[in-house]
């Protein structure tokens, strides 16, 4: 019953993002979610497996996420490089790719300063779903658009750092991308 409830709860977190699109509203309230072990005994259940893998930014942060089997590291491309891109994994069977970029945003410590990248990403597009969420205690933003059919988190681990991991496609993959995102470790 505890496993169905966790999956239930990691589950609604991204299968909200194109209901939320659909309306053009956002939310402000935080779903917390963790990484333990009956989060990677439901991922596994579900016919998933993957590895844990230590993640090394250009600048030395590191943070640990779940490799999905069947995804491989790619070369970047000059306009990936360009966009401050520092890691792309793809799986070529699925042409599913997570990207992640690592940046500096004046006054990104909390949910306040997510709060504000979430104004400034509606105000761009206002079809942007928002969802905030804790992520083994880090506080997150997920944003997306069901028409480009991307999910974006950006965490905010402290320091004004933004680490920005994004997921495409999302039709197909909700409940990879779930678990994904879920295992991100800082």
């Amino acid at each position: 019953m505890k496993k169905i409830l966790l999956v239930t709860l990691i589950l609604t977190l991204l299968m909200a993002l194109p209901a939320l699109a659909e309306e053009g509203t956002t939310t402000v309230s935080v779903v917390e979610v963790n990484w333990n072990q009956d989060t990677m005994d439901a991922f596994v259940a579900a016919g998933f497996d993957g590895n844990m893998a230590t993640i090394t930014l250009k600048d030395g942060f590191q943070f640990q996420l779940l490799i999905p089997d069947g995804f491989e590291q790619r070369d970047l491309t000059a306009e990936e490089e360009e966009q401050g891109i520092e890691l792309a994994v793809t799986n070529k069977e699925t042409n599913s790719t997570f990207r992640i970029m690592n940046s500096t945003v004046e006054g990104l410590e909390d949910f306040d300063g997510l709060a504000q990248m979430a104004q400034h990403l509606v105000s761009l597009n206002p079809e942007t779903a928002i969802q905030f969420a804790s992520i083994n205690g880090v506080p997150a933003l997920i944003s997306g658009l069901q028409a480009e059919d991307t999910v974006s988190i950006a965490f905010a681990p402290g320091g004004s750092r933004c680490v920005e991991i994004e997921f495409a496609p999302l039709e197909g993959n909700n409940q990879l991308v779930t678990f994904f995102m879920t295992s991100v470790q800082f």
